[in-house]
């Protein structure tokens, strides 16, 4: 029920609108795009042909705030344990 809004209809009418099926797809679109982004900062920080702090300028001057970058930083250390571990 909270994503139910009232809307003036075509006829004048306030009619109950859901929005959550639309509300659902625009999360999941941002969800995708920033994934994306994380993972590709998660593959440079794993690199250890890039620098740490280059690799975090560089994502910065793409428009990462500094918390997904952060976040990419944890994916990276855990995939590192985790190929340490199979070794």
């Amino acid at each position: 029920m909270a994503d139910m809004h009232m809307m003036l209809g075509p006829d004048g009418k306030v009619v109950a609108v859901d929005m959550e099926p639309m509300l659902r797809r625009h999360r999941v679109a941002h969800v995708k795009a920033r994934a994306g982004a994380i993972d590709q900062a998660a593959d440079l920080l794993m690199d250890e042909a890039f620098d740490v702090a280059h690799t975090w300028d560089a994502c910065e001057a793409s428009g990462m705030p500094p918390g997904a970058i952060d976040s990419a930083g944890n994916v990276a250390l855990v995939l590192r344990e985790i190929e340490q571990l199979r070794q």
